[in-house]
């Protein structure tokens, strides 16, 4: 149906697709609505992001260490899993079946790139390891050779069982002094029972190890491909689960290193398998030959199988891998150490009661499409019979030809009828009548099916008549979270499992660095970077509900409208200004303005990073948007940290803020229009607010002028807030 093919039906008796019985010439139109739908559907669960932000489990600091990691680095697993590829496909499973699975696991091949580590290795066996692993100064573990007596060059001499040592092979002299090391072969070898000095034992460079450097991936699992057990309704207590897969018959000789495989014949379970084949190759030429059946079992740890249990079966008979779980938790959770089964359900549909499986809402969908498909065949098979004009030639006219192009001459014959009537050709004009009736009913249908499936309010619908514009769109937005909060809800929470699970992959896999740019305030990027062992907390993830089902831009304005009208917001208001800009990221249509909140908050990361005492330039930098920004800095837990650890120091900021109020006085002074006006009266009020802040008399100021003198030096405050009464600073 989502293809478009509705004109089907199943036949029970023979288990297949039969096309619908109907009378022959009668025309098929398809109008896929069904389609139409569901894409509204896949594009409200993929349009946004799930708001999901981690937080540690205990106060611990490791905890609170691996969460701002998770927090940091959450776009960088999601991109390596390829998230973005998926999240369609996924939707799509979710909305046409209720049901998909994302199973993610840890990919070493050698294709997502390889690295290699320095070795050594013993100078008498193959005892090879990877530096840093052993400690070169103890013997070696594996043939116990230790180092000769007295100083000199680096050599081993291992232990014989006739109680002499073997030396290694001739090496150059390190210098002239000394003979090539073969010749110490000949020194008389101590006895076992002799005591040894122990030197550093001869270790040399090997060959360096080269491994795959892997990589985090995830794959989209539909319905067909996952067996269940269906009676255990609720995911949390499934302990196995059995995977089964299509592969080409080379690929999986070469890949689990196989001559012969059994065929797939008289294998029941690889029916829904053989289905997603039809679907996969039903419009394509490049279907591969033989195809073989993968079935992968997955156990929980139990009394039985302490660390779980995967089973690989290829065919119906061949067993080609038996091991444990390969990934468990790691950090400090409780659980450390415990195997952990890795595959995600996400289920969507609608809940059936005494089943696992959940039943999408395009399963209703279908009736109503058909009945839709059929209004507009009877559309177009009156058009095609009666919406065309037609000619009554009586016989013997001898009308011929009738094209009915423009400007014809039509010869004919009058006919007389009874010897007193004369009859002609008439033209009869074509009739639409019943096509209206027939257009109205697959609107309704069609409306009905929007509703059915929830997404009439979410694409429009109708308003109340006497709301206004604000009221109108939060009543449509209401009950369009109404419709589908419940599909969002679950979509949310299998992907904060699946965070969850590929934090712990991420946790027992990842030796390489991942990095991630990250652009900060004042737009500095600034990369960081994190390794698996970067991981040792434990945490949570928590989901913004409020923040998941996001209001419409036109909302949001029309709501910002009534705010304005009611008075409740000042547009005129700087503050409020900015705020407004950046609720909908116009922050661009003042240039200056991001430009000065951009350079403030610069300012402050040097002053809390280095130690920089920021400088104000006059006539340069806005001191009320300096000033708001450097405002909001101030509160937080850091600068207040900062005032309890090194309060001169943050006092030369709070100065340098200071010192901005007094530049936003002085513009005020300089450019303040005629005694009286309005914005002059709004100058002294500002005046006032600054005169009441409080500051100290005779105290200096931080440096807060570049290339001349302060622009107005303390006097000059005092003198400017003195002509304000008291009374009305305070006000």
């Amino acid at each position: 149906f989502q293809r478009g093919e509705h004109w089907i039906r199943v036949d029970r008796a023979s288990n297949s697709l039969q096309p619908v019985s109907v009378p022959e010439k009668f025309p098929r139109v398809t109008v896929n609505k069904f389609a139409q739908i569901n894409n509204d559907l896949i594009s409200f669960l993929t349009g946004d992001r799930v708001p999901m932000s981690a937080e540690p489990s205990t106060e611990d600091r490791e905890d609170s260490a691996t969460a701002d990691i998770a927090n940091r680095f959450k776009d960088v697993f999601e991109e390596e899993a390829g998230i973005d590829e998926i999240e369609d496909e996924l939707a799509a499973w979710c909305v046409l079946t209720g049901n998909a699975f994302l199973d993610p696991y840890y990919d070493y091949d050698p294709k997502h790139g390889e690295r290699s580590f320095p070795q050594r290795k013993c100078a008498f066996c193959d005892f090879t390891f990877k530096v840093g692993q052993h400690d070169e100064s103890e013997p070696c573990p594996q043939c116990g050779s230790i180092p000769p007596m007295g100083a000199g060059p680096v050599l081993s001499m291992a232990p014989q069982g006739d109680g002499s040592f073997a030396v290694p092979p001739a090496l150059p002299a390190t210098d002239d002094s000394m003979p090539p090391m073969g010749e110490l072969a000949e020194m008389s070898a101590p006895s076992v029972e002799s005591e040894i000095p122990v030197n550093q034992p001869a270790y040399v460079d090997a060959e360096p190890a080269i491994e795959p450097v892997g990589k985090l991936c995830t794959d989209v699992l539909s319905p067909f491909e996952v067996f269940v057990d269906n009676s255990i309704r609720h995911w949390s207590k499934h302990t196995r689960y059995i995977i089964a897969r299509r592969y080409p018959e080379q690929f999986a000789k070469d890949f689990w290193k196989l001559d012969n495989i059994p065929t797939d014949d008289g294998v029941s379970q690889a029916q829904s398998l053989k289905y997603l084949e039809q679907l996969s190759f039903a419009h394509s030429p490049l279907k591969e030959g033989k195809q073989v059946t993968v079935f992968k079992y997955y156990e929980a740890p139990c009394d039985e199988y302490p660390n779980g249990l995967m089973i690989t079966r290829v065919g119906s008979k061949m067993i080609v891998d038996v091991a444990d779980l390969p990934y468990s938790y790691g950090g400090n959770s409780p659980k450390k150490g415990k195997k952990f089964l890795c595959l995600v359900p996400v289920q969507t549909g609608d809940i059936q009661p005494g089943s696992f499986w959940r039943r999408p809402r395009a399963d209703d969908l279908i009736s109503p499409q058909q009945k839709g498909n059929l209004a507009f065949s009877a559309v177009k098979a009156i058009m095609q019979r009666m919406g065309n004009p037609v000619w009554l030639v009586p016989e013997g006219a001898g009308l011929k030809n009738v094209t009915g192009g423009p400007g014809q001459i039509l010869n004919f014959r009058p006919v007389s009828a009874n010897g007193t009537t004369v009859t002609v050709p008439q033209r009869i004009e074509g009739t639409m009548g019943t096509v209206s009736t027939f257009l109205e009913i697959a609107g309704i249908t069609f409306s009905e099916m929007e509703k059915m499936a929830g997404t009439f309010f979410l694409a429009g619908g109708d308003v109340p008549s006497g709301v206004t514009a604000a009221s109108a769109l939060s009543y449509l937005g209401e009950r369009s979270v109404r419709a589908l909060a419940s599909m969002k809800r679950k979509w949310a929470k299998s992907q904060k499992k699946w965070t969850l699970i590929a934090l712990e992959i991420m946790r027992g896999n990842v030796t390489e660095e991942r990095v991630a740019m990250i652009r900060g305030r004042g737009n500095r990027w600034k990369a960081e970077k994190f390794l698996g062992a970067s991981l040792e907390g434990s945490v949570n993830m928590r989901i913004d509900w409020e923040a998941l089902m996001p209001k419409s831009e036109a909302t949001k304005r029309a709501t910002l409208s009534e705010l304005v009208r009611l008075g409740a917001i000042n547009p005129q208001d700087p503050e409020q200004q900015r705020g407004l800009l950046e609720e909908f990221g116009l922050l661009s249509m003042k240039p200056s303005a991001s430009k000065d909140a951009e350079a403030a908050a610069l300012e402050y990361d040097r002053f809390m990073e280095q130690g920089e005492i920021p400088m104000l330039i006059p006539m340069v930098d806005d001191p009320m948007v300096h000033l708001m920004q450097h405002a909001d800095d101030c509160k937080s837990e850091e600068f207040r940290e900062l005032m309890k650890a090194n309060k001169p120091l943050a006092q030369q900021f709070i100065d340098h803020i200071m010192a901005h109020a007094t530049e936003m006085i002085v513009r005020r002074q300089t450019f303040a229009p005629a005694e009286g006006t309005e914005a002059g009266g709004a100058a002294s009020k500002e005046q006032g607010a600054v005169a009441g802040s409080g500051q100290q008399e005779g105290a200096t100021p931080a440096p807060i002028r570049k290339g001349q003198d302060a622009a107005a030096s303390e006097s000059s405050l005092g003198a400017l807030t003195s002509e304000i009464p008291p009374d009305e600073a305070i006000q």
